[in-house]
């Protein structure tokens, strides 16, 4: 393979693995953690593929360095002459890792939105024994409290029993694991990863009519 080969290789692994936090964010709250799991092993395997990429590139470059050192009578001819220079060689380049930062720093972001799903607060049964209630108490509106526009994706808080356009309150948010809710008069601090889909929304609000 030839080193603009390899290059193109490694490209689209970083690619693909940006890809794979794409799609990440985008999925329903309530698969995410399913998928970020996945795309934790996907990315990891993307990772120690663009590594072997790296090492047989940095091992073929020592390998012409070589061969351009060597006498005629020196240069290996046969199959098994090549492939036990080509060992040598690449004993000596098994800490070569390359450039890993781009894979890290996606497999970080991943693993940062896992542990923030981990993250529950204390009185977390206390506020799920009372979900239902104040789902049934809290008057919805059809306006997302961050966008101010029609929500279309709905997302519930049952804590506070507050609703959120999904997309809306996802890009607010950011990478920011908690925010505050921004409903005029609620004290509750949003743990995103604790976002719900809230398909009854639309049934509640035509009750409200």
């Amino acid at each position: 393979m030839s080193n603009f080969g390899i290059y193109l290789l490694q490209k689209s692994l970083k690619t693909a693995a940006s890809d794979i936090e794409y799609c990440n964010s985008s999925v329903s709250l309530s698969k995410q953690n399913e998928l970020t799991e996945a795309s934790i092993a996907a990315v990891t395997s993307l990772k120690e593929l663009d590594t072997e990429a790296h090492r047989l590139e940095v091992v073929v470059n020592a390998m012409i360095e070589k061969y351009k050192s060597m006498d005629d009578f020196e240069i290996p001819i046969t199959k098994e002459d090549y492939e036990k220079l080509f060992k040598k060689i690449e004993k000596t380049k098994m800490n070569e890792t390359g450039d890993t930062a781009h894979f890290q720093n996606i497999l970080d972001s991943l693993k940062r939105g896992l542990e923030g799903d981990e993250e529950e607060p204390e009185d977390e049964d206390a506020d799920q024994s009372q979900d239902g209630m104040q789902v049934m108490q809290i008057q919805h509106s059809r306006k997302d409290p961050i966008s101010k526009k029609d929500i279309v994706n709905p997302v519930i808080y049952k804590p506070c029993g507050h609703v959120y356009d999904r997309d809306s309150i996802k890009e607010f948010a950011g990478k920011k694991r908690q925010i505050k809710c921004a409903m005029q008069g609620c004290s509750q601090t949003i743990t995103i990863s604790r976002l719900e889909d809230y398909p009854d929304y639309w049934n509640n609000i035509k009750q409200q009519l």
